[in-house]
């Protein structure tokens, strides 16, 4: 370890040229002496042009900035890598599209080494009000790694999973941190504002896609990780409530019209079961934190004409990740 320095920060990138500056110039504006605190740039196999701005940033700026890069291995070998390279016992860990508070890494600081905390984690927010499925953002999530730091000597080693979770590495990190007797700590004046990415259609397809590996998540944890899942994604949501009676005898007519061959019917019942679920999740993405009357219409037509292919995405996605990992999550 280098005695001058207190705080690594460990960013994980793939692709983000356009925001992996501004992530930076935010650390710029710490307030916490800039000789105590390093920042590596942990590049996972980038293809845009991420190497040459933060080749340029380095250039000008004061900041100890130290860049990595690997074969595309996924964010957790990513934030090992930053883990084995840190010369700081107290590491934090910030997205690349993440802009920090000034007061950050002193609150980091102050909760690691005169709370004596092993993990903490912070608030997360956007300036946006309304996050709609083409545009998403972690609000108040606590435990993820665009906002968390550790006292790794005290960790015994323990690293990031290697397995492309898909957004779940900090919530099994999180989780075997946990069964080893740690704490999470949460520490609201630790704050950082993660702005909402803007998706194309296509792009959240490919995303909802890679869904499938939430999968072995709850293969490994079950119940325990039902809060990394919107509520409409976990699995049993249905369970004890008048949706589930409504969804059972849906099937009941379903298998009828099967068994007896009523082509009409049977087209009628999958529309019909198929609008019970649009109608659902669309009542769960437009309400859902917000208050309704604030919601444009223009917004709401927007929500239900996405779920209307968001939906069949995600299905096929589960029963992907189900046959991938040879567990039902149903």
């Amino acid at each position: 370890m280098n005695g001058k320095i207190s705080i690594s920060v460990v960013i994980p990138t793939f692709n983000s040229s356009g925001t992996i500056v501004r992530t930076l110039h935010s650390l710029e504006r710490s307030k916490f002496d800039r000789n105590k605190f390093e920042v590596l740039v942990i590049d996972d196999g980038s293809t845009d042009d991420t190497r040459q701005r933060i080749t340029e940033f380095q250039k000008k700026t004061e900041l100890q900035l130290r860049y990595f890069r690997q074969a595309n291995s996924g964010p957790g070998p990513a934030r090992n890598l930053g883990i084995h390279n840190a010369r700081a016992d107290v590491i934090a860990f910030t997205d690349a599209d993440c802009i920090v508070d000034e007061d950050w890494l002193s609150v980091i600081y102050r909760s690691m080494m005169i709370d004596r905390n092993v993990i903490v984690s912070g608030d997360i927010r956007t300036r946006d009000f309304l996050i709609s499925p083409w545009k998403t953002a972690p609000i108040g999530s606590s435990g993820v790694t665009a906002n968390l730091a550790i006292r790794y000597s005290r960790l015994n080693g323990l690293l990031f999973s290697e397995e492309n979770l898909f957004l779940g590495e900090d919530t099994d990190f999180v989780l075997r941190a946990q069964a080893l007797g740690y704490g999470v700590t949460h520490v609201a004046e630790m704050k950082v504002e993660h702005p909402p990415h803007i998706y194309s259609l296509g792009q959240m397809i490919k995303r909802v896609m890679q869904r499938k590996n939430e999968v072995l998540l709850y293969k490994k944890y079950g119940e325990k990780v039902d809060r990394s899942f919107g509520w409409p994604f976990r699995p049993m949501a249905f369970r004890l409530s008048p949706a589930t009676v409504i969804f059972v005898i849906a099937v009941v007519f379903f298998l009828f019209a099967l068994k007896e061959n009523h082509l009409l019917f049977f087209l009628c019942v999958i529309a019909a079961l198929f609008l019970f679920f649009i109608l659902y999740f669309y009542r769960y993405a437009v309400t859902n934190n917000f208050n309704d009357e604030k919601i444009p219409m223009g917004d709401r037509i927007k929500t239900l004409i996405f779920l209307l292919i968001y939906i069949p995405f995600f299905i096929m996605a589960r029963i992907m990740g189900s046959i991938k990992f040879r567990f039902f999550m149903v």
